[in-house]
């Protein structure tokens, strides 16, 4: 990194985001004094015209790229014209913890005296709620749904090569020439479309004009400049400036700088927040790189210094605020503009070229939180490629995301588009794929596959609010069967989408009607030949989409209540679907005086190993069974006494190796002896791809040995203080299970360690309070037999806890009982408050979607189905389809937030599952497992899926670790998966975050289809994003 980039990027980085009202004084100047002089159209391309001329421009030191969104970097205009921010909105933005902008007295008078006055009432956000009918309002304030038009304008644009090609003075003459082709005699719509080609002309010539004073000022810096190097870099900006937008460029600089003029117009005029961006960049600069190294003008270092310089510019560019529900469905500052890198040509040869590795360099090396970067990854695409770009990821900034070239070429041509435009195309946003440059890709805004299930089970009424939003399709205890149940639900998931549909089309109209986009329009295909807008149809391909949202935990829903409340069944099954009865030939239950088995005679019990497991022999001989869940016992010597700082110690190593080693249920730690119920995780496979588990000696060494020593270290102590033996029994029944788990629970008090009126801290389990220094009760005394903890509806997860909608299959279970759905409904509507085993079971001990299940698996698919029939191809207002997506941005959250407990054991209010991903934690067969059960819907059908996996740093870290994650990613690719992101992170680091987020400030994950920064995601996103299963072997 040059010193200059380092000087731009820590500018970027250090200055914080702000608010400027120059952007709604303009406005509101404009339309005040000229409102109803001209066509709307019109109106608009001279109210951006108006805004070239008069916004301050900016030209810092150092800079080779320039032009910024405000008069500074990272300060932010606001769009009055789509929502009128209130006083009182403002002053939120101004204090709220997580993405706040600074916001001063003077842009708060602006807004109270003139701005809100003249644009309440006007805005599209009030437009829209004062015409939009009353049934798609209450939907809407229930979390059935969200409208992504309800605060920014319509589009998920992506540049293709034309600009690359053509200036502004160029697509002039083609719009002279379509309006000297208009036919008023014949065409009834010729009006309407000279009007539109006017305003496509006045915004051509608006960014003219923005350029020429950004070159006018460079020169006058240029003049001023003391340094020689400087003053000819100014005078290069000059230059550029002067000759791009208005005609094309003729090098690498002005091919960026050309791009960027048309970026800044685009998120000027009216899509703030459009996720525009330029595409196949390496593709598009390939000519100029390879022309500038072959004449002397360029090299790849200064390549490289201009390409940083450009990312620094995104990086400037905080996404324009949000409040309310929109805050919450994308609560982020990132405008999610996704550089495409690699994928295909289009005559269908790879993609990849020199750009593309520089690019990853710079991604690599920059860690910016913009823009956001995807490498294309095709069967044509060499090797080197897909592991240059994995290397970048195991950094752990979630950057780049892979995407499936060939899927998306195949899901193009399913909507329609030829082949060249399919192969041209690629990801715009976070998953979302289109044709570039030729394509209005319009997203609508999430839908909450859950809220629709939890309506269903109450017979159309919302329970949340009381309200009776959906037709009437059956009591709970009506359904006799799962298929009656999934037919309820498809009706009423119609009858939301249909409102939904309704009241996008509304929308859509609106804003062909109030809101053209002159500048947009010159960009993307036929819009000119059409003679018509972007957001009235004037795109050659136009598609709506609707964002799916909760797949994964209404999939785990549904494989619930088949198998709890429909399905007979005489064996208990465990989530992979594998017997878990207890193999034994007869006699009683085990004896609780040792880790052997022995009959109501005291005789041994015959034992029938499961398959794969493994005998080992210790002082007492005992089995290790794949899937077991053991009750584990060990003592310290000589019954020593541990001090309290000596248990802290130890029940945070428990601690610390659940969801790594194993699946933790409780853990007590007593005065001179310890308890634990755990169930081994998978530590490999072997040569047949069969699961091998950690062993019990390994995690009982892993334990002993590391406490051991910081309990001597502390003391100042030598010597062992752990018995060598442990006992560890397998839990043959569920009754057995929940019998050891009380056990433990109450251990303290009964042995009479601790008073029954006070509390013990030393006892563990997921639902029991925590704090900064380890896992405490929440109050004096035991835990209530019926594990009776406080609702966590608005408190989220605690920092000492696991997240308890997380998987495992240690938890303590109901019995084998099947439960009626009414039954099974009384629990939900209270929170689980009185049944906290039924909620184990239900997230334990069902079949669970992500583990290549193919009982969970086939309802996925019913529910992928049913949402891909109910809106795939329905028409929209501009002349284009619906479409069905699968992501949720950090709607997840949001939609958790409106829904209750759900049959898949979460409790009311904990986030959902996100995009195709398993419920967080409920994955537990490794990431093929995943890969294989998402691999069973049809990306093809969708334009676009989202799929999350977080790996430990440790897994990656080698050459051997990269060529078997490279395996993984292109077996997926081989089964049609549409794309995957990677958390490159453990746990433990994130919790470091949580408690010390000053130091942590640059820490990035990702998130859903972008990243962000760690400490300023909400802390039930924080949450969310720890409790995601952290796979440590492929």
């Amino acid at each position: 990194m040059t010193e200059r980039i380092a000087k731009l990027r820590r500018l970027s980085l250090d200055t914080p985001p702000s608010l400027t009202g120059e952007r709604a004084r303009l406005m509101t100047e404009f339309y005040q004094a000229n409102d109803g002089k001209f066509s709307v159209p019109v109106m608009r391309a001279r109210t951006f015209l108006h805004l070239c001329q008069h916004k301050t421009i900016y030209l810092g030191d150092d800079e080779l790229i320039v032009g910024e969104r405000g008069p500074a970097p990272k300060i932010v205009p606001t769009f009055p014209e789509l929502t009128c921010h209130s006083v009182e909105d403002l002053r939120i933005l101004n204090s709220r913890p997580k993405t706040w902008y600074r916001v001063d007295d003077e842009c708060i008078k602006l807004y109270e005296e003139k701005v809100i006055p003249y644009w309440r009432g006007r805005s599209m956000r009030d437009r829209m709620f004062a015409e939009l009918p009353s049934e798609w309002r209450e939907a809407y304030d229930a979390g059935l749904f969200t409208e992504f038009m309800e605060q920014r304008a319509p589009g998920h644009t992506v540049l293709d090569d034309k600009i690359y090609a053509k200036g502004m003075l160029d697509f002039k003459n083609d719009i002279a020439d379509a309006i000297a082709k208009l036919d008023f005699l014949n065409d009834a719509e010729a009006y309407e479309k000279r009007e539109a080609l006017k305003s496509f002309d006045i915004s051509c010539d608006a960014l003219i004009v923005f350029a020429e004073r950004h070159a006018a000022l460079a020169r006058e810096l240029a003049a001023k400049e003391a340094s020689p190097q400087r003053q000819a870099e100014l005078l290069k900006i000059a230059e550029a400036c002067s000759h791009v937008p208005a005609h094309a460029p003729r090098d690498f600089h002005e091919a960026l700088q050309y791009y960027w003029f048309c970026h800044l117009a685009v998120i000027t005029e009216l899509n703030g927040w459009d996720s525009f961006n330029p595409g196949h960049l390496d593709q598009h600069l390939l000519p100029f790189y390879e022309r500038g190294l072959a004449n002397g003008t360029l090299t790849k270092d200064s390549a490289r210094e201009l390409l940083e310089c450009f990312f620094i510019k995104f990086n400037n560019h905080p996404a324009p605020p949000k409040v309310g529900v929109t805050a919450a469905e994308s609560g982020t500052y990132t405008d999610f503009a996704n550089i495409n890198i690699g994928g295909l040509l289009r005559d269908g040869s790879d993609g990849s070229n020199e750009v593309s590795h520089i690019l990853l360099d710079i991604v690599d090396e920059m860690h910016l939180l913009q823009p956001s970067t995807n490498i294309q990854l095709s069967r044509k695409s060499p090797d080197h490629f897909l592991k240059h770009a994995l290397r970048v990821v195991s950094r752990g900034y979630g950057f780049p995301s892979i995407f499936n070239a060939d899927a998306v070429v195949q899901e193009q041509l399913r909507q329609g588009k030829t082949l060249e435009d399919a192969r041209a195309g690629g990801c715009s946003g976070c998953v979302e794929v289109g044709a570039f440059g030729k394509e209005a890709y319009i997203l609508t805004g999430y839908f909450n596959l859950v809220k629709v299930l939890e309506i269903t089970l109450h017979d159309g009424l919302d329970p949340r609010t009381g309200k009776q939003l959906g037709p009437k399709t059956g009591a709970a205890d009506s359904f006799k069967s799962n298929e009656e149940l999934f037919a309820a639900f498809r009706q009423q998931l119609r009858h939301f989408i249909n409102i939904k549909i309704a009241g996008s089309r509304l929308i859509e109209r609106m804003y062909a009607d109030h809101m053209p986009a002159p500048f947009l329009s010159v960009l993307i295909d036929d819009c000119i030949a059409k003679g018509r807008d972007y957001n009235a149809g004037g795109a050659r391909y136009n598609n709506t989409f609707i964002q799916m949202v909760g797949l994964g935990s209404l999939t785990d829903c549904l494989s619930a209540m088949k198998e709890m409340c429909f399905d007979e069944r005489t064996e208990t099954r465990d989530a992979m679907g594998t017997t878990r009865g207890p193999r034994v030939a007869s006699g009683g239950p085990p004896d609780a005086r040792s880790g052997a088995l022995f009959s109501t005679e005291g005789k041994p019990i015959a034992i029938e190993p499961a398959p794969g497991a493994r005998y080992s022999r210790r002082n007492l001989p005992h089995f290790e069974k794949p899937w077991a869940i053991y009750h584990i016992t060990f003592s310290t010597t000589n019954h020593r006494q541990l001090a309290p700082a000596d248990r802290d110690i130890v029940v945070n190593c428990i601690r610390h190796w659940d969801n790594r080693r194993y699946r933790l249920s409780a853990a007590c730690v007593m005065p001179d002896h310890v308890h634990m119920l755990i169930q081994p995780g998978i530590e490999s496979q072997d040569v047949d791809g069969d699961p091998i588990f950690y062993s019990l000696t390994t995690i009982l060494h892993t334990i002993k040995s590391f406490t051991a020593h910081e309990i001597n270290k502390r003391n100042k102590a030598s010597g062992g203080v752990w018995e060598k033996e442990s006992f560890d029994r397998y839990m043959r029944s569920d009754t057995d299970l929940e019998e050891k788990f009380h056990y433990i629970c109450r251990n303290p008090w009964d042995a009479g360690v601790v008073p029954l009126a006070e509390p013990y801290p030393w006892l563990w389990t997921p639902d029991l309070a925590g704090s900064t220094r380890g896992p405490r009760v929440a109050s004096g005394g035991p835990p209530d037999a019926s594990l009776d903890s406080k609702s966590e509806q608005n408190e989220g997860v605690s920092a000492g806890r696991r997240n308890p909608h997380a998987g495992g299959v240690c938890s303590p279970s109901a019995d084998a009982r099947s439960r009626s759905l009414t039954q099974l409904l009384s629990a939900l509507d209270q929170n689980f408050a009185n049944d906290e085993l039924l909620r184990q079971r239900l997230v334990n001990k069902t079949h669970k979607y992500g583990n290549d299940d193919d009982y969970a698996d086939a309802l996925m698919l019913d529910v992928f189905n049913a949402c891909f029939e109910e809106v795939d191809g329905r028409p929209d207002a501009r002349g284009g389809q619906y479409r069905v997506e699968m992501l949720p941005t950090t709607c997840h959250v949001y939609f958790g937030s409106v829904t209750g407990a759900m049959p898949d054991g979460r409790k009311a209010g904990l986030p959902l599952s996100e995009g195709i991903s398993p419920v967080q934690g409920a994955d537990r067969r490794g990431p093929t497992a995943v890969f294989k059960s998402a691999a069973k819907m049809d990306h093809v059908k969708t334009g676009g899926t989202l799929l999350n996996m977080k790996f430990t740093p440790g897994l990656v870290a080698t050459d051997d670790g990269h060529d078997k994650w490279a395996h993984l990613v292109r077996g997926y690719f081989k089964m049609d998966g549409h794309h995957v992101q990677f958390n490159v992170t453990t746990a433990d680091t994130l919790r470091k975050a949580q408690a010390a987020p000053d130091q942590h400030r640059d820490l990035i994950v990702r998130v859903a289809g972008y990243s962000d920064y760690f400490c300023d995601l909400s802390q039930e996103l924080q949450e969310e994003i720890i409790a995601r299963t952290e796979h440590q072997g492929f």
